[in-house]
């Protein structure tokens, strides 16, 4: 997992590709009249998120000792709330590495902590749900700072 971290960090930041993941996050259309072509960047992500989902499932069944298809049901509510947490926009475009291995590490701790005070897990995903929103309410104001930043630095120009 490191690895892959350290290896999609570079990519994302050192590369044409990353620059043009960013680009198709931020507004398709934009990166398509750039002469970026959209659909084969999206086909690639999907086919590395496909290869990397596949390696994880393998990882997790040799330690399981058996196939079990509802083993992880809900973890991508995990993800997505650890990643928006870490500074990714819910919108695209914005986001690195580094804010993503902080969100993980906080919703990891979040549930740990409340599997230590032995909260029950209804109102664990009640908590997780909260805490989603307080990142998606983040997300949100973030968005707003930045098109009142933009908007006054282009004003500032004129």
């Amino acid at each position: 997992m490191v690895i892959c971290i350290i290896i999609f960090g570079i990519i994302l930041s050192k590369t044409k590709f990353g620059r043009s993941v960013y680009a198709i996050g931020g507004s398709m259309e934009a990166a398509r009249l750039a002469g970026l072509n959209p659909k084969r960047i999206i086909t690639t992500c999907y086919v590395m998120m496909g290869i990397l989902c596949s390696i994880g499932g393998i990882i997790f069944a040799a330690r399981m000792n058996s196939g079990q298809p509802a083993a992880n049901v809900n973890l991508e509510f995990d993800a997505i709330t650890a990643v928006i947490l870490g500074g990714v926009s819910f919108i695209g475009g914005v986001g690195n590495m580094g804010g993503t291995i902080l969100g993980i590490i906080l919703i990891q701790s979040f549930n740990t902590g409340l599997t230590m005070v032995n909260v029950p897990s209804f109102w664990q995903f009640v908590a997780k749900g909260g805490l989603l929103l307080f990142a998606l309410a983040t997300d949100y104001l973030r968005k707003q700072k930045r098109e009142r930043d933009l908007l006054a630095a282009s004003m500032k120009n004129l």
